[in-house]
């Protein structure tokens, strides 16, 4: 069981409208806050994730980021647009 745990300023965004991911033990021991979900959250984790429509947009760096947030919640929870992202041939062995 989680002790003291956190879960913030995340971005949770599932195409197909179902539940990104499934509770199958206690959670009580992790704090959810400051999240956007476009879907509804799980009864047990709702607290600390709001609910709303997200729009997403690729960026010209390949990655999406959210066009309809504000654009203070949507810097907390997206990356700069100034990242560049590598490539697995980039990274260490295979």
């Amino acid at each position: 069981m989680p002790i003291s745990s956190r879960v913030e300023l995340n971005l949770i965004v599932n195409e197909n409208n179902k539940q990104p991911f499934t509770l199958f033990d206690d959670v009580s021991g992790i704090a959810f806050e400051n999240n956007v979900a476009n879907t509804a959250s799980l009864a047990s984790s709702a607290t600390g994730i709001d609910q709303q429509p997200v729009t997403l947009k690729r960026a010209e760096n390949g990655l999406l980021y959210p066009t309809n947030i504000s654009k203070n919640t949507s810097s907390n929870l997206s990356v700069s647009k100034d990242l560049t992202p590598i490539t697995k041939a980039q990274t260490g062995p295979n």
